[in-house]
């Protein structure tokens, strides 16, 4: 998988992983992830779906709230590739 792989690769990197509320497999797929690496990846479940931008508001609230120096989202298809990160967080430093 493309996000463990890029998780391994930057032990410094937290992702947050917002559950929109979905239905289908989604939730599963995701705490999978959290089981393999505990202490770089969260799930955070919203009860229900309310959209992307609350679902994006939502993780950056949570991200701000736990401190993090950088913070920003990626859509989970992965339009952006997980190695622009580095990019946008070079930026910044």
């Amino acid at each position: 998988d493309e996000f463990l792989s890029f998780a391994r690769g930057t032990p410094a990197t937290h992702l947050l992983f917002v559950n929109d509320g979905s239905t289908d497999d989604t939730l599963s797929v995701l705490h999978r992830l959290q089981t393999s690496l505990p202490n770089q990846i969260e799930v955070y479940d919203l009860p229900r779906n309310m959209g992307k931008a609350e679902a994006v508001r939502h993780g950056m609230l949570r991200g701000c709230a736990n401190g993090s120096a950088f913070i920003g989202f990626w859509d989970a298809d992965l339009a952006t590739p997980l190695d622009h990160v580095g990019m946008f967080r070079d930026v910044f430093e």
